[in-house]
Formats: C-alpha cells, structure tokens, sequence
C-alpha cells in the first residue's frame, strides 16, 4: 500500500473524499444522512474549520473545508469518521461491538491553492 504525503497546516481549504467500507450504500438512509450531518456540525465547533460545501453520495462523501487552528486533517476527519460511525450503530441498536464497520480506512485529499480551484471542486 502506497503511503499517501499529507500537507498540513498549509493555510489552504482542502477537498477530502472518504468512501464507506466495501462501497456499501450506507447513506441510503435518511437517518444515517442527519446523524453525519449532526457530526459535520460537531467537528465544525470542535476544530475551527470553515466548511465551505459538501455532499453525501450513497457511498461516500465529499468534503471542502478549512481547517483554521494546527490541528492536523487526519485528527479532524478520523475523529468525524469514528464519531459518526459509532452514532449510526447505535441508531441501529447495533448489539455485537467491534463486528461493524462503516468506513474505509483512508481518505484522500487535495489542496485548494486558489479561490477558483475550490469553486470548482464545491460545483464538483
């Protein structure tokens, strides 16, 4: 497996885009949409970050945000990743821990240097 660079702290809003497990359309649930939904705003208040738009598709999520404090993107998004995860089992009555997974491991993301460039991946 390719260890993907991570820039961080580069001033930049970023594109990040993370995939649930297996490709699974995990987010045909309406009530799985609002509880990411109620996490994103959680993050938001936890680590000041703008987020400038998203996008909840049935099998993944497309991100562009901000991070504003030193707070490194892998803190912030593993943090929404488990957060929202663990909320959607629960929602679920999900009895047998640790058997479930809803995300893929990584995420990927890219620097937005410019106005124009994060205009074009929010259109995205």
């Amino acid at each position: 497996m390719v260890n993907l660079i991570r820039y961080d702290n580069t001033g930049t809003a970023r594109f990040v885009t993370f995939s649930c497990y297996r490709r699974l359309r995990n987010f045909a649930s309406d009530q799985n949409k609002m509880i990411f939904i109620e996490y994103l705003k959680d993050m938001r208040r936890r680590h000041r970050v703008r987020l400038y738009g998203y996008v909840i598709m049935l099998t993944h999520v497309h991100l562009v945000l901000h991070p504003l404090d030193d707070t490194k993107l892998s803190v912030i998004i593993g943090q929404l990743k488990s957060l929202s995860a663990r909320a959607v089992f629960a929602a679920l009555d999900f009895e047998r821990k640790g058997e479930g997974v809803f995300w893929q491991r990584r995420y990927y993301d890219h620097n937005c240097r410019t106005p124009e460039f994060v205009l074009e991946k929010i259109i995205y």
